[in-house]
């Protein structure tokens, strides 16, 4: 459902086959994707080995005194003025996430009374860089380039321009696409819109 509402909001990718990112509180996975009839055929390619994308944003939100759930107002935070810059690490085991490394270096910045605002920036800094570790080579090896993000996480202004910046650079050659903030967490829509797809494609019959 996610997906097919992210398509559809997206307006592609137009393929049959293409890779998903679906990054939200409960899922952190990068998926490839294939046209059915009536649906997708899904293989997971890559996830996480602990804490989901969101849970990272959240707890490290919350530690700031922010309202739960804090992705909205993180990113507003991260908008403010500031000189610092802060890194975090972005370890990728294998193919694969961890987010319960960065999570406990941010937490440990925040206990040390580190910016605020330069934290909140470096989440989502840290998983854009996390998501093109993974995707990178996953993008060389099956020849796949077309890349839809999804998610409630996926609808950061943060990280979609780093990754467009990075992924969509002439040395990897990816067709991103993402999905309108609105339809980013919708799966209602996207279960719709393959049911009318599915009904339109019998009446062709």
């Amino acid at each position: 459902g996610h997906i097919a509402a992210g398509r559809f909001g997206a307006q592609g990718p137009g393929a049959s086959e293409f890779l998903a990112v679906h990054i939200s509180g409960g899922t952190s996975e990068v998926l490839s994707v294939t046209d059915t009839q009536g649906g997708f055929h899904i293989s997971v390619l890559a996830r996480t080995l602990d804490l989901n994308a969101g849970q990272f944003v959240d707890r490290i939100g919350v530690a700031l005194g922010l309202p739960f759930p804090a992705g909205a107002a993180l990113e507003k935070m991260a908008q403010s003025m500031t000189t610092q810059e802060i890194s975090l690490p972005a370890p990728v085991i294998g193919k694969n996430l961890s987010f319960s490394g960065p999570t406990s270096a941010a937490l440990r910045l925040i206990e040390q009374g580190a910016d605020r605002v330069a934290l909140a920036r470096a989440v989502f800094r840290c998983i854009a860089n996390a998501l093109e570790k993974v995707l990178r080579p996953i993008i060389d090896e099956s020849g796949i380039r077309d890349v839809l993000f999804v998610g409630g996480v996926a609808s950061n202004r943060f990280i979609r321009t780093r990754l467009a910046e990075r992924l969509q650079h002439p040395a990897v050659s990816a067709r991103l696409f993402f999905a309108p903030p609105r339809l980013s967490s919708d799966n209602a829509v996207g279960i719709a819109h393959l049911v009318l797809t599915a009904l339109k494609g019998e009446q062709n019959v």
